[in-house]
């Protein structure tokens, strides 16, 4: 008679261990219906870049427009940063990409795996020189300044495939504009640059979640470009000259960040 509620006992017993245990090997969750997803993309990354500028033609010189290609390689640490400000011909001089810039991103989950949202980013830059003389004469002056904004439209699926580890795949348009003045050590020239630009934008990413309801993302990503334009301006006293451009910028390479879903 006692054997039977030992059995009993025992059989409970190994269901309270199973039972916990299965629970916490059944997928993350990450990608369910009706969930948002709050992600900090492009925090780390490598990038390789090349920006591509070609001058309008002036009507008065058909062979004075010069075309101009600038490449490079970056790799960021919780920073990006712009095109730098000032070029020749109506063109930026190029240091980095502002698709590397940071993004906060904002996702919804409508469907089993299927999101739709965007991300967004920005960027400013200020600086300022002291130079002094040989007579210990200090002057200072600002350098050129700028900003840049991005806004990224996007849609997903989400591939959940183990409790770790899931393939979000995401894709859409970016749309970035930048500008930028400074003056000259005189003072008495100040050039405005403005770019602005859009890409197709392809970003799967790795999604490792070791914590319910958090994760990290890696992947590769594309920044392709589909149109642009820079314009500057140069102004000297009353007169002010106005050069245009087409711009555009190519963007590839790895980037991580971080993400919390709910």
């Amino acid at each position: 008679m006692l054997r039977n509620p030992l059995a009993l006992g025992v059989a409970l017993a190994s269901l309270a261990v199973v039972e916990p245990a299965r629970a916490q090997t059944t997928v993350s969750g990450f990608g369910e219906p009706r969930q948002f997803i709050v992600s900090a993309d492009r925090l780390f990354g490598l990038y390789f870049w090349s920006m591509k500028t070609v001058p309008d033609i002036p009507p008065t010189n058909p062979m004075g427009a010069q075309s101009v290609r600038d490449s490079g390689t970056e790799i960021d640490f919780l920073f990006g940063s712009d095109a730098a400000p000032v070029g020749g011909n109506g063109a930026p001089i190029a240091t980095v990409p502002v698709y590397s810039a940071p993004q906060l991103g904002l996702d919804y989950v409508f469907g089993p795996g299927i999101t739709v949202g965007g991300s967004v980013g920005y960027l400013h830059r200020g600086s300022s020189r002291e130079q002094t003389a040989v007579n210990n004469v200090v002057t200072s002056r600002d350098m050129p300044s700028g900003h840049a904004f991005l806004f990224h439209p996007r849609g997903g699926y989400v591939f959940d495939f183990t409790p770790l580890l899931s393939v979000w795949a995401r894709g859409g348009i970016t749309y970035f504009f930048a500008s930028s003045e400074g003056t000259n050590a005189t003072g008495t020239t100040t050039t405005r640059v403005s770019v602005n630009g859009f890409a197709l934008t392809l970003d799967p990413s790795l999604v490792i979640t070791p914590l319910p309801h958090l994760g990290v993302t890696v992947g590769p990503m594309l920044d392709l470009p589909l149109g642009g334009g820079a314009t500057t301006e140069t102004t000297n006293g009353a007169v002010t000259v106005s050069t245009g451009a087409s711009f555009k910028v190519t963007n590839f390479g790895l980037s991580a960040g971080a993400l919390a879903y709910f």
